[in-house]
């Protein structure tokens, strides 16, 4: 450590002051050669800020709990233990950072590049391109924001290593989102229509929700769904091979239908959730229409049907039902 000439220095006890007023600048002070049985701390006497400058190699430990700050050309580390900023305790961290705002409600945690300007100052400072800060002011939630020049301001990517392909309620994605309700000290189901998750729109007057994804598994559109079909995209044209004999064929059922998956031996596990229901059993259509029922990934899954690739066989068995009346009215 290095202390300026004319400060005074007190080590250990502070009522047992020593005068280093002789020091010259930049004279070295070695603890080791101290008798210290005291926490000590190291200010200027005249109460104004210094710098205290350390070698390369140095370092600062508490040899009670293996803690210290260790350093080297372009790089600090903090090695082992519990840090905090702004609190001195965190039952539920073993090893990691504690951050406690107190009654503040503005970042908590923010990162900047000289390389950004966006200019939107009235959310962050220009240079912020992310940050976290609570959702409510009382009620707590976090909120996380990304800014850019640009057009995309928060990019989440998963990288995995082995993909999941079931089709159940035990199936999970690279990316995934998970909805809990408190429950005394902890957490459970959402409950029976809970709205999961919600995608809003900035509007003049705040906030309009567009698509919602609610605990039934149903999604819900504000406008509409759609799927791209540009002729571009398509090739190898063949007529449909299903019409009004397979619409005949097929029996539209009203049924009780439960969510469910398969546990780790292989057995089928009902959620109990059943409720009532009116369409078409994907087994069946498969008989009849194969192209509309997509064959299983894996013995964990259970086959889907798409309502809507039922159209062009309705509207095939329509244009058939057409001919046979301009026929019998030839007739």
């Amino acid at each position: 450590m290095a202390f300026t000439d004319g400060a005074d220095v007190a080590v250990g006890d502070p009522t047992k002051e020593t005068d280093h007023d002789s020091l010259a600048d930049n004279t070295e002070f070695n603890r080791d050669l101290l008798d210290v049985e005291h926490d000590f701390d190291i200010s200027t006497g005249d109460g104004s800020h210094k710098s205290i400058t350390m070698p390369s190699a140095a370092s600062i430990s508490w040899a009670s709990n293996n803690m210290a700050i260790t350093h080297g050309t372009g790089y600090v580390n903090l090695s082992s233990g519990k840090w905090f900023i702004n609190d001195t305790a965190n039952a539920k961290l073993t090893v990691g950072l504690t951050l406690n705002q107190g009654a503040n409600d503005d970042e908590i945690l923010a990162f900047k590049s000289s390389d950004v300007a966006h200019g939107i100052t009235g959310i962050a400072e220009t240079d912020t391109y992310g940050f976290f800060k609570k959702f409510s002011a009382t009620d707590g939630g976090l909120r996380m924001e990304g800014l850019t020049e640009g057009s995309t301001a928060v990019y989440i990517i998963g990288t995995m290593t082995s993909a999941n392909a079931t089709k159940s309620t035990s199936g999970i994605g690279t990316i995934n989102l998970f909805s809990e309700l408190k429950s005394g000290t902890g957490a459970t189901a959402s409950g029976a229509d809970a709205n999961l998750v919600s995608i809003q729109d900035h509007t003049g007057a705040g906030s309009v929700t567009r698509f919602l994804f609610d605990a039934e598994g149903s999604g819900h559109a504000d406008v509409e769904w759609t799927t791209y079909s540009d002729a571009r995209l398509k090739s190898n044209f063949a007529e449909i091979p299903y019409g009004l004999r397979e619409v005949l064929a097929l029996e539209a059922q009203v049924f009780d239908k439960e969510s469910g998956f398969y546990d780790e031996d292989g057995g089928l596990v009902l959620e109990g959730n059943k409720r009532r229901m009116v369409g078409f059993v994907a087994q069946k259509v498969r008989d009849l229409m194969p192209l509309l029922v997509k064959e299983l990934p894996n013995k964990q899954s259970f086959y889907t049907l798409d309502y809507g690739r039922f159209t062009p066989v309705l509207w095939r068995a329509v244009q058939e039902l057409a001919g046979r009346v301009t026929s019998l009215e030839a007739n």
